[in-house]
């Protein structure tokens, strides 16, 4: 089956941000001694990784919603997720500021993949 390039990226990217997630995730889990700092960096890469495998489920949809969304869920992962790892890895607490901006695009992310299935359904013929 032949795909647009920009959904090969995608998956690309989904792909490589769902590894390190994981490998995050372990290095929070295993090398961290504050129990704190290694909740927090749980915590960012769970969401990290439940946000790749969306990213990667929406290159199966079309249109410019599901598009937005994609972009929406990168920028959402690089700003929650990366904020947070930059606070704890390398003790820029001023970094965490951009959490919340971060979390807001992840939940447009969700927005616009529920409008992308309405108007498709709107759009359906019957």
């Amino acid at each position: 089956m032949n795909q647009p390039i920009k959904d090969q990226i995608w998956r690309v990217i989904g792909g490589i941000l769902g590894f390190t997630a994981v490998l995050i995730g372990a290095v929070g889990a295993h090398a961290m001694s504050d129990a704190q700092a290694a909740a927090s960096v749980e915590r960012a890469s769970l969401y990290q990784l439940i946000h790749a495998s969306v990213l990667l489920f929406s290159t199966l949809l079309t249109g410019k919603l599901a598009s937005l969304a994609r972009y929406s869920l990168f920028l959402g992962i690089a700003l929650f997720s990366g904020s947070i790892y930059t606070k704890y890895f390398f003790g820029i607490v001023q970094a965490t500021k951009m959490a919340p901006t971060g979390g807001a695009l992840l939940m447009c992310a969700w927005l616009l993949l529920a409008l992308s299935g309405c108007f498709a359904m709107m759009n359906t013929k019957k």
